[in-house]
């Protein structure tokens, strides 16, 4: 029997969170793999997106939906329940499947730095320069902004160990490491670090030639 697709994972989560977590995931991942998306532009093509988006919109379908998403779990293995009947459903809804109505994106949270952190005109140059980017470098920055790990998490909408993964450079321990770029993109925007995209793409191929993320057109 094959084995089933996680879908909390093509959403970058686990089955642990709640229905407003599920959405809000549903929202990021549908931005960042937009058509005019610049966390994804250069590095799929269109026919790549629109697989991401077919993953992303099954795997809502599917859990933005607390029946569907019980009778999944249960399918899966994830809470006890009785499976031939919700397994049943599951099969059922799944074979129906229609996409479901766009949702508005959430407004990012303004979040007031911890510490205020008088401007170093060198400092501010050097990250105005950059031609790359590392994880120690978005660490610096993060802390010369005032920002802990928890604030700019709350500010770019992501997991608290998603800022630290990345500062510390282990991209595998993201849930899902193909949201690797959009999640570099909305953090240097939320850190004022320009070329984003560009500075992104240095990121990910320094961690490819260390043979830390593998060379794939889908990280």
């Amino acid at each position: 029997m094959q084995k089933r697709k996680n879908l909390y994972l093509v959403l970058d989560l686990t089955q642990h969170c709640s229905q407003n977590d599920i959405l809000h995931a549903y929202n990021r991942a549908k931005t960042t793999y937009s058509r005019d998306s610049l966390a994804s532009y250069s590095l799929y093509d269109d026919n790549a997106k629109e697989g991401i988006l077919k993953e992303i919109e099954d795997a809502y379908f599917v859990l933005g939906d607390a029946r569907k998403r019980q009778a999944y779990d249960i399918a899966m293995g994830f809470r006890e329940g009785s499976s031939e009947k919700m397994q049943n459903n599951f099969a059922h809804d799944v074979h129906s499947f229609t996409k479901p109505e766009p949702k508005e994106y959430k407004k990012k949270v303004e979040i007031t730095p911890q510490i205020k952190v008088d401007k170093n005109p060198a400092f501010e140059e050097e990250i105005q320069n950059a031609k790359s980017l590392t994880g120690a470098f978005i660490r610096a920055i993060r802390i010369y902004r005032g920002y802990t790990e928890d604030q700019l998490a709350g500010l770019c909408q992501l997991k608290t160990d998603h800022i630290l993964a990345l500062e510390e450079e282990r991209p595998l321990n993201l849930h899902h490491p193909v949201y690797l770029r959009g999640h570099l993109i909305i953090i240097c925007e939320a850190l004022q670090i320009p070329r984003t995209a560009e500075l992104a793409k240095t990121y990910i191929q320094k961690l490819q030639q260390e043979d830390k993320l593998a060379r794939s057109k889908s990280l």
